[in-house]
């Protein structure tokens, strides 16, 4: 059996009915001439068993520690009945867009059986012009980002040389559960050892954190303040609302490019363009910044193991700033500090988390948020948003013999952090997905197409930077303070390390 890692069971000990901790993805599919929904379902089944041996969570399902002592393991069991993982449904009609991501809100609303594997795939009928769609989700405890785009290709990828499987793995049901406290208390002793040996590194990194707070991270991304109230950030309810988008590639690097910005932060100035638009509508865009949390991946190059291996920055999005280029030029620089606080701060990230009775506890601290979250109040959050960038397949994947023509994203909800903004790459392509609470965001089409219109205008805005013809002045304090004048003062103004 294999324990899990502190960073993987805390999506098991935040679970609550209100706030399920699975991730997911949508594949649209041209599906071979011929082929209906039940048949492509069967040869879907097909394909995954001969790939079940390549992915450890298809054939893995959770054992619970005695008295919840240590954090929970994954043990392998004889047989998947894939016809409880793998089964189809039909979108109401007629069939488009909008029926899809209703019918994808219902199917991710729903928590997890565990006890069974932590997977699910839905093969969605109905659609359009003879489409179908697969919605699969897989428990975040299995998974980060990046790990899921792994399993995505060796799952998916029909030219994928598949080896024969290992001879059968089956669960040991008779272990003592002595033996699991005894494996409990080795752990908890690793765990110490293993603090009292990084205690050095620890004291560096907490030096370099409390000077980044005190200068760079305080004036950029917030310092230790909490993020500024809005109506996204309240308690969530148990339903939830999706929207989905396709952003060029293409056009996101030739704005970055302008402005030697990266592709991620055009992303974040976008969404934040967005957010801006979305708050407006109703009079409730904040005076500061509204703050994202980003999931940085903490994994060495060519680490494909299928778990859990990220940190979270915080990055201000320029919301304040009315002129779009501006709000690029300002998350360029909050996220250049926002980087460099999270390498500071590594040391301070423990590899491992063993105490005793810690899953209890933090299994009690969530009933607890969970029960406390009621009314309409926003809660004090350190981010308002989630944005993920996550990097998918290169190459255009075909399961079971279909088409796969999209990968949208659909990620987690939760109290005080009602949306999640997600784009992931495909074959060259960038897939959006917004998840939402329905009552906090009951449409989040609308912020999807602000965030569409954000690149619109930050294109149109950029172009003559892209020319060379004029220089980019500094963007002054008073600029940054004053948002809404610099609106008709020209261009931006490039940004200094003394801003």
């Amino acid at each position: 059996m294999r324990t899990l890692a502190f960073s993987d069971a805390a999506f098991l000990y935040n679970e609550t009915l209100r706030t399920p901790m699975h991730i997911a993805s949508v594949q649209r599919l041209r599906l071979p001439e011929g082929m209906h929904v039940e048949l492509f379902t069967d040869a879907l089944r097909q394909q995954i068993k001969s790939r079940l041996h390549l992915v450890p969570y298809l054939t893995e399902r959770l054992v619970e520690t005695p008295m919840q002592l240590d954090h929970p393991s994954f043990a392998t069991v004889r047989e998947v009945n894939l016809g409880r993982h793998i089964h189809h449904v039909n979108a109401d009609a007629p069939g488009d867009q909008a029926a899809l991501e209703s019918a994808v809100a219902r199917l991710h609303a729903t928590a997890m059986d565990r006890e069974r594997p932590l997977w699910e795939m839905v093969v969605v009928g109905g659609l359009a012009d003879g489409r179908a769609a697969i919605y699969s989700r897989v428990h975040h405890c299995c998974i980060d980002g990046i790990a899921g785009q792994e399993a995505t290709r060796l799952l998916y990828d029909d030219k994928l040389q598949v080896r024969g499987a290992p001879a059968e793995r089956t669960l040991n049901e008779t272990q003592h559960p002595a033996i699991s406290i005894v494996h409990a208390f080795e752990n908890f002793a690793h765990f110490g050892e293993e603090r009292w040996r990084a205690m050095p590194e620890m004291y560096r990194s907490s030096v370099k954190v409390l000077e980044t707070l005190s200068q760079s991270a305080r004036q950029w991304n917030g310092g230790l303040n909490l993020a500024p109230a809005t109506r996204l950030n309240r308690p969530v309810g148990s339903n939830r609302a999706v929207a989905f988008g396709e952003i060029p590639l293409s056009e996101l690097k030739a704005v970055g490019k302008t402005v030697k910005a990266t592709l991620n932060d055009v992303v974040l100035a976008i969404c934040g363009g967005g957010l801006r638009s979305l708050l407006m509508r109703n009079a409730s865009l904040p005076e500061e910044s509204l703050l994202a949390g980003c999931p940085v991946s903490l994994r060495r190059t060519g680490d494909t193991t299928l778990n859990n291996q990220v940190s979270m920055m915080r990055v201000a999005l320029g919301t304040h700033l009315a002129n779009p280029v501006a709000r690029l030029l300002y998350v360029k620089e909050a996220s250049r500090h926002a980087r460099h606080l999270t390498l500071d701060a590594f040391g301070l990230m423990p590899r491992t988390l063993a105490l005793p009775g810690l899953p209890a506890a933090a299994r009690l601290a969530s009933f607890w948020n969970d029960w406390m979250a009621t009314g309409d109040q926003a809660l004090p959050t350190p981010v308002n948003v989630v944005i993920s960038n996550v990097p998918g397949p290169s190459e255009v994947l075909c399961p079971a013999g279909a088409e796969m023509e999209t990968h949208w994203p659909v990620s987690i909800p939760a109290h005080g952090l009602g949306v999640n903004i997600t784009v992931q790459s495909y074959a060259g392509k960038l897939f959006l997905g917004i998840t939402a609470c329905a009552r906090t965001l009951p449409e989040p089409g609308i912020l999807r197409d602000a965030i569409l219109a954000a690149l619109t205008e930050l294109k149109s805005a950029s172009q003559p930077l892209s020319a060379s013809v004029h220089p980019l002045p500094l963007i002054t304090e008073e600029v940054v303070k004053n948002p809404d004048r610099q609106a008709a003062q020209g261009q931006p103004r490039e940004l200094s390390d003394a801003a």
